[in-house]
């Protein structure tokens, strides 16, 4: 555990910021992302954005699933929105 030295910290009159913080700062992103679409993005960062992507799912309720990968052909990394697919029932003779 790394302690807090008191002769680092510093007392401030600096304003609070006007305004909410923005709940969902993908928020633009997902509206324009289509299910069978993905995100391009570096390698270490796929964890936190299929975190918030899955999030979304479920706050939007979506019919979907997300899949992902840290290294695609190019090196970059992948988060996909998928839709969930429809399965079809047997027939019982």
């Amino acid at each position: 555990m790394k302690f807090i030295d008191p002769a680092t910290l510093k007392i401030s009159t600096d304003p609070l910021p006007a305004g909410k913080a923005k709940r969902d700062k993908y928020a633009d992103l997902w509206a324009r992302l289509k299910p069978g679409q993905c995100v391009v993005c570096e390698s270490e960062h796929v964890g936190r954005i299929a975190g918030a992507m899955k999030k979304h799912v479920a706050d939007k309720g979506l019919d979907c699933h997300v899949r992902l990968t840290t290294r695609y052909t190019d090196g970059k990394g992948r988060v996909w929105l998928l839709a969930n697919e429809k399965k079809r029932a047997l027939k019982v003779a």
